[in-house]
Formats: structure tokens, sequence, C-alpha cells
């Protein structure tokens, strides 16, 4: 056992016992775990710091949990992808020093400030997914240099996001954009334009106010996308009922 390489899905225990056994897997290069709590936390980061050769990691907070906090991960410099799912009071400071990390997802984080500024200068970071509100702003920020090598970006269920902008600089490399289910993004990211090597734009379950500003016949925000290849929208029927109570309400209103 002690030589075991992957570990698929792993439910803590109650008392922890399992997360303490752990370190005992020295060779362990996928660990995905589910149900940690605030009390796990500790001998968690103890058991992964004995994983010199860790490539993904996938973490689930159990579910309605309050915000956990991950203390410092030292050792986790052969960390290619990595996963957190749930409620954090924070994003983990030692995420943006993971010089090796290719793929970042977070989903259900709940976080309050931007987490951009920690991440936009991973040196590897090729994929990043922020999802299931795990940011609770209204903002999110790309600033110039942020993000040199990140490839595909994938935006969904924020549901108090309302702006998005990309500095001059920003995302060079950014080939795919995915924006899903965003209620209060009305108009397309400012400075998408300058996304050269754009290839890629799905746009799925968004504000019809934001599929009319990038119409190609009389979208004011057409200009901004026309330099990208594939546009794709996309609206499933159950988006499409519900815009079609909400237009029922406004017409009772008036």
């Amino acid at each position: 056992m002690t030589f075991l390489e992957k570990i698929r899905i792993l439910k803590v225990d109650d008392e922890g016992v399992v997360i303490r056994e752990l370190g005992k897997l020295k060779q362990l290069r996928n660990l995905r775990i589910s149900g940690i709590r605030t009390e796990h936390t500790k001998s968690l980061c103890s058991s992964i710091h004995e994983m010199q050769f860790l490539k993904v990691l996938e973490i689930h907070v159990d579910y309605g949990h309050e915000g956990i906090d991950f203390p410092h991960m030292s050792s986790l410099s052969t960390l290619q992808k990595l996963f957190l799912h749930g409620n954090l009071k924070k994003l983990p400071n030692w995420i943006s020093r993971l010089q090796n990390l290719v793929k970042l997802s977070l989903n259900c984080s709940e976080l309050t400030n931007d987490p951009l500024e920690s991440l936009k200068d991973i040196p590897n970071l090729l994929f990043l997914a922020i999802c299931f509100e795990a940011y609770k702003g209204e903002t999110l920020h790309f600033k110039d240099g942020g993000f040199q090598k990140l490839k595909k970006l994938e935006l969904k269920y924020l549901y108090k996001l309302n702006s998005i902008f990309i500095e001059r600089g920003a995302l060079p490399s950014l080939k795919k954009l995915g924006l899903n289910r965003i209620p209060k993004l009305r108009k397309v990211p400012s400075g998408i334009e300058r996304l050269e090597k754009l290839q890629v734009l799905n746009i799925k379950n968004m504000p019809i106010e934001f599929e009319q500003s990038i119409a190609s016949y009389g979208g004011q925000d057409h200009w901004m996308i026309r330099h990208v290849p594939r546009v794709q929208i996309k609206t499933t029927f159950i988006e499409i009922r519900a815009r079609a109570r909400r237009m029922g309400q406004v017409t009772e209103l008036v």
C-alpha cells in the first residue's frame, strides 16, 4: 500500500484517522479527497508534506461546512493540477508559489476578494476555472502582465459578477474563453479586443442584453469580438423558459 500512486476518491472519517495515515503513501501522484473540515486541515497538510511526487490534488470541503483555511504547504513543487471545491476563508497564499502548476479550478469557494491578483504570476498556468460562486465579488480585473501563458479561461455560475476588465498586456496567450450563466454581466469583457490569440469564445446562458450587444447585426460591441474566428452562443431550454417567465412578469407589470 505504501507504493500506491493514485487514489480516485477518499472520504474522510469523522475522526480524521484516514488523513493521518495518508502520510505513509509517499509515492502518491494523484489524490482526490472529500469531506474535509477545519479540524482536518492541519493533519492533511502534514500528510501531503510527505508526498514528494504529488502531481494532481483535488480537495472537497465537507458540504455546508464553514469556510476553512489551508495552512502553508511547502512540499508541492511537483504539483501540476489543483482542484478546490468548497467554502474557503481566503485563497491559500501558497498557490501563487506553485511553479509547475498548469491547471487550477476553484469551485464554490465563496471568495469575496478578487483572486486574480494572487494568481496572475503563476509562471506555467495554462488553464483556469472560477466557477459556481467561487468568487462573490462584482468585478474581475486582469492586470497588465498577468497570466502570460494562460490558454483557457472558464468563468461560470458567478451570480454577482457584473464587469470584467482586461488590461493591455494581460492574457496574451489566451486561446479559449468560456462565459456561462453570469446573470449580471450584460456587456462583453472590456479589453477583449486586445486578446489577439483568442480563437474560441463560448457563451452559454448569458443575459439577453449580453447576446444583443455582440450580435453581428446591430450589436454595439460586436467590433470587440470581430477578430475571434469562432464565437458560439448557446441557450438551454431551461434558460429560454426562464426568460419567457421574466418577460411575462414584465408584461403584466406594464
